[in-house]
């Protein structure tokens, strides 16, 4: 579980979503607040006010024990400790005839930090700015004034306030730092004004009566639904409160409902998930005791582990279409998963993915007819002795048949498209295994230790294939190597860690090279793709250190992840105009990489993705690129060149909502260009969309 410490050090990583616009505002207001960084003068004690006529009079006397620190240009002073023992504070406005601007830590000091004794705190109306920490774990504050003046609440600001019920966020706040109200137990509503234009991670986590959150219509940047939180176009969720009650819709603009978004909301009776939502992440409705009924639509194809475990009352699931990925226990301990009568002769059937088979299923067992699914592990370590799966099956997910000792016969039907990493992994006596000519990927040791594995009479010059499926290789593999006429699929980790080949053919037909194909083949200098292939996994060719040169086919749409990373005497790729993006690290420390074309067609070019290419000098960026992530030409030291196509529209942002324009004048220079992105002190780390 994350704490508001943790918060401060979370990488910045993976799909950052901008809010440019938001931001230029944001600094503009923050600027013509008069922010100034800290000195190192300080003051203890009361308020001097001096006999200026234009000072305002104080309403009320300042607080004893409170700590001014001068700012270093002397216009403003900052509130940054407080030494008293009074549980009921007064900020004043001014100090020794200068405004009273931020609540901040500076030095030794805490702000308000830890001050169990504090009960209420008023601030007055020259305060812009609440610094991260500044209140954290005033576990009595009751009650908070925030003056129409404020605009900013930083990080962890009141963390762990836990008797904090409710809080009136004032007009001109613009801004709501990391956990700012993390733990705050007791809060029970809060409303969004107009002006935020942004609110960082886990801000309301950890809220466990907070019940509703609402948002001014008029709110540029924030919506809410349901009493739950969402970006302004509703396409990402910020937070749904734990104490949430009723029903929930998600709308279909909202492409993954992620890990914990409704987990624990104990009080949510009714959900409808629309029509557009693909993914359903880990633990999403984990413990939610109160839903009862809920349906899976036809565009979701990703169901996590522990989905909707623990959903105790849970009893009604309808999955339309298929979802290809159901992880382990998705259902677990929901009253339809406890329910016997959903059981037919020791299977769990959901529509038509198989959940689970009991602990005590033996025998031979034929899946019924219609299923399309094998949810993973379904049948992890079940002591049955043949399977026979119809041709509606299409997918078989990771470990669906793992350990299962005492398997001696698989028929996988005819309509079989994928097979999950491990899914017969270790079925030791499994020797006959039947599968159409459907399948387009295997995952990574799907048959490794099956008695079909182990059987050397099985393997063909050292490569092991399953119809016109490749499986594996042996890793004493040496010298050239043609993959036999037919093969249609390499399948994950084929030829990984073959330190010897030297050179592979691979014919037409092929249509898939599976992830970490060729991983850890040092030895490997050339290799030769047909034109059929479309599809090329994740680290395929990692650490092919002696890999010289590579041409990808037109068809392959995609450069995953790993997939050229440390191939360190890569000098020349060719890449077709249908790759439209290229994944993390995909190029990482291809050293002897001079040069490369990006694609016409390319759209997206992820974290890190050029890292360490040190002797490319110069690139490219087609007009149809719309993103370049964080740290994607990092370590280019020799990239003094880089030709934008269009320019226009380029902003960079270093923080989740923040973002700052780029001069369309500067990337119409290639030096300049190529050193905002690679130097680290201009927007090297960043990362770049270009907004229409």
């Amino acid at each position: 579980m994350r704490t508001a410490y943790d918060l401060r050090n979370k990488e910045k990583m993976m799909k950052r979503k901008f809010w440019p616009a938001a931001m230029t505002a944001l600094m503009a207001l923050l600027l013509a607040c008069g922010f100034a960084a800290c000195a190192d003068t300080g003051d203890t004690g009361n308020d001097n006010p001096n006999d200026n006529p234009d000072t305002p009079e104080e309403p009320l006397q300042a607080t004893e024990g409170l700590v001014f620190t001068l700012s270093q240009d002397g216009t403003e002073y900052f509130v940054t400790d407080y030494t008293g023992t009074a549980a009921e504070v007064y900020v004043p406005a001014t100090h020794e005839g200068l405004p009273v601007t931020t609540i901040r830590h500076y030095g030794d000091g805490d702000a308000f930090a830890y001050c169990k004794q504090l009960t209420s705190v008023t601030l007055p109306d020259s305060i812009t700015s609440i610094g991260g920490g500044a209140f954290l774990a005033c576990s009595q504050l009751t009650s908070v004034t925030l003056p129409d003046s404020l605009v900013s609440i930083g990080e962890d600001a009141f963390a762990h306030c836990e008797n904090l019920a409710s809080v009136t966020l004032p007009e001109s706040l613009v801004s709501i730092g990391n956990a700012a109200f993390q733990s705050c137990t007791t809060l029970t509503n809060i409303h969004i004004p107009a002006g935020i234009m942004y609110i960082g991670e886990a801000v309301f986590e950890l809220c466990n009566d907070l019940e509703s959150i609402t948002v001014a219509e008029n709110n540029a940047f924030y919506a809410a639904r349901d009493g739950i939180l969402y970006n302004k176009d509703m396409t990402q969720f910020i937070h749904a409160p734990a104490a949430i009650e009723g029903s929930v819709t998600v709308p279909g603009s909202i492409t993954s409902i992620g890990t914990y978004v409704f987990s624990r909301c104990v009080h949510l009776q009714s959900l409808t998930i629309e029509e557009g939502v693909e993914r359903i992440e880990s633990q999403a409705f984990w413990l939610n005791s109160g839903l009862t009924s809920v349906t899976i639509p036809d565009s979701v194809w990703f169901i996590g582990p522990a989905a909707f475990a623990n959903c105790e009352n849970l009893a009604e699931i309808t999955i339309n279409g298929s979802v290809e990925y159901m992880a382990a226990g998705a259902f677990f301990n929901t009253a339809y998963y406890n329910d016997a009568d959903n059981w037919e002769n020791g299977v769990l059937y959901i529509g038509s993915h198989l959940i689970e088979a009991q602990e005590t299923l033996s025998g031979t067992y034929s899946v019924k007819q219609g299923t399309t699914v094998i949810a993973y592990n379904a049948f992890e370590n079940r002591a049955i002795t043949g399977i026979t799966l119809p041709d509606s099956v299409t997918h078989i997910g990771d470990r669906a048949f793992y350990a299962c000792y005492n398997l001696q016969r698989a028929a996988l039907g005819n309509g079989v498209v994928s097979i999950g990493a491990w899914a017969f992994n270790e079925c030791s006596n499994l020797q006959s295994i039947t599968v159409g000519n459907t399948v387009t990927s295997i995952g990574i040791f799907a048959f490794r230790n099956t008695a079909f594995f182990n059987d050397d009479a099985n393997w063909e010059d050292g490569v092991l294939f399953l119809g016109n499926y490749l499986i594996a290789a042996r890793e004493t593999l040496s010298g050239a190597y043609t993959v036999r006429q037919g093969t249609t699929v390499i399948a994950d980790a084929a030829f990984a860690d073959c330190i010897n080949l030297t050179s592979v053919t691979i014919p037409e037909g092929v249509t898939h090279i599976g992830a970490n194909a060729f991983a850890n083949c040092f030895a490997l200098a050339s290799i030769d793709i047909p034109d059929s292939v479309t599809g090329i996994g994740d680290s395929a060719f990692s650490s092919c250190s002696s890999l010289t040169s590579i041409t990808i086919p037109e068809g392959v749409t995609r450069i995953g992840d790993w997939t050229f990373v440390g191939c360190g005497n890569l000098e020349s790729v060719v890449l077709p105009d249908s790759v439209t993006s290229i994944g993390y690290e995909a190029f990482m420390g291809c050293g002897s990489l001079t040069s490369i074309v990006l694609p016409a067609n390319l759209t997206s070019i992820e974290i890190s993705a050029f890292s360490g290419c040190y002797s490319l000098t110069s690139i490219t960026i087609p007009e149809s690129v719309v993103s370049i992530e964080d740290g994607a030409f990092s370590g280019c030291t020799e990239l003094t060149s880089v030709t934008f196509e269009n320019p226009e529209g380029w902003y960079v942002s270093e923080d989740a909502e923040a973002g700052t324009v780029i001069e369309s004048s500067d990337l119409s220079d290639p030096a300049t260009a190529a050193r905002y992105l690679t130097d680290m002190y201009y927007y090297c780390y960043h990362n770049w969309i270009r907004l229409s």
